[in-house]
């Protein structure tokens, strides 16, 4: 969490998990290049997986200040990360068969008592609007992760709690 400390007063967004395809990090990255000017809204990135390095470089390359790649850290420190994040993301590639499944990290993420934003479809996105814990874009779908990243920091924080709230 001393990662975050430059970036406590942003409205900040954690990812937490596996940086591979299945995740859809390009819609991730494409989204922070569409709120690159915005000041308010950061990334968090957890993780390591098959795209890690080139997620790294797309951060270098564009020259993303508003989304930090921190790497591998050890599961009981997870929960302090998501204490000081504003939302949790979650996304998924556009796949039938992702859309059918419901990622274990969703139930992290609902029992965290944070908002959720998510970029998926199917299921997983059906229980995070149903459950009204957050706001849900398209799988892929760039400019929606965007609109609900600057939308959601925008709102005042009682309604961000009760998001949370509602997940749990």
């Amino acid at each position: 969490p001393n990662k975050l400390a430059p970036h406590i007063d942003k409205f900040n967004i954690l990812f937490a998990g596996n940086i591979g395809k299945a995740q859809s990090f390009e819609t991730i990255l494409e989204a922070a290049k569409l709120l690159k000017n915005n000041n308010n809204v950061n990334f968090i990135i957890l993780g390591t997986g098959s795209d890690f390095n080139k997620v790294e470089e797309a951060i270098l390359v564009n020259g993303l200040n508003n989304i930090h790649l921190i790497g591998h850290i050890d599961h009981k420190f997870v929960k302090n990360y998501i204490k000081y994040c504003d939302a949790l993301l979650i996304s998924l590639s556009s796949s039938e068969i992702f859309s059918k499944t419901i990622p274990s990290k969703l139930q992290l993420y609902l029992a965290s008592s944070k908002a959720i934003i998510g970029s998926l479809n199917g299921e997983a996105a059906r229980i995070i609007v149903k459950s009204c814990s957050g706001y849900v874009s398209d799988a892929e779908d760039a400019e929606g992760l965007a609109k609900n990243c600057d939308l959601m920091s925008n709102m005042p924080k009682s309604e961000i709690e009760l998001m949370g709230n509602n997940g749990l």
